[in-house]
Parts: C-alpha cells; structure tokens; sequence
C-alpha cells in the first residue's frame, strides 16, 4: 500500500504537499501565530515522511500509520484555521479536510479499531 498503488495514500501526499505553509502565506502576523503555523508544517513534514513507509500486504503497519496522520493533520488544523487568513486559509483548510476526511474513510473500511 505504498503511494503509488493506494489512491488515498496518494492524496493525502499531494494534499500534505500542497498545505506546507510558504513564508509569504497569508497570515495573522502575530507570535502565536508564526510558533503555532511552524508546528503545523513540523507534523505535516512528518506526515510526508510517513507517506512513504506505506508497504503493500502489511495492513496492520498500513492503519497505525494513518492513525499517525490523522493525529497529526488534526493537529495542524486548529492553528491553520486560527492564523491563515484570505484564499490561503479557505483553500488549505479545504485540502486539510478532505485529506483528513480520506483518511477517516480508509480506516472505517480497512482498519479494526
């Protein structure tokens, strides 16, 4: 079940990808905000990571690490609703939530608990 062979896995790449928050991103220009969106793109980056430990015919590897990612793009998400502002926030939290909204799937129909 590696990117290339899971259609989720492969969304939720593209979709991590595409919301690592740029410098220039439209945000709050406050303290919390820069030190909450850098912990954003820290559990992000490590969904990345995870994106390619993915392995075909180990199920049980496979829905620990979308557990992984769910955890953390749900933990990205609070501070990129509160410090994204503008375009950036509507369409990185669109993306968020369907990348979170794909993972929820995958494990209701491939996971046990």
């Amino acid at each position: 079940m590696n990117a290339a062979r899971c259609p989720v896995a492969a969304l939720i790449a593209v979709s991590v990808a595409l919301l690592t928050i740029p410098v220039v991103a439209e945000t709050l220009d406050t303290p919390e905000c820069h030190a909450a969106l850098a912990e954003a793109n820290r559990l992000m980056r490590g969904v990345q990571q995870r994106q390619t430990q993915f392995r075909r015919l180990e199920p049980a590897e496979n829905c620990r690490l979308l557990r992984d990612n769910l955890d953390d793009l749900a933990a990205a998400r609070d501070p990129l609703d509160h410090c994204l502002t503008g375009d950036e926030h509507t369409t990185s939290l669109g993306q968020l939530d369907a990348a979170i909204g794909q993972i929820r799937a995958q494990l209701i129909g491939n996971c046990r608990h």
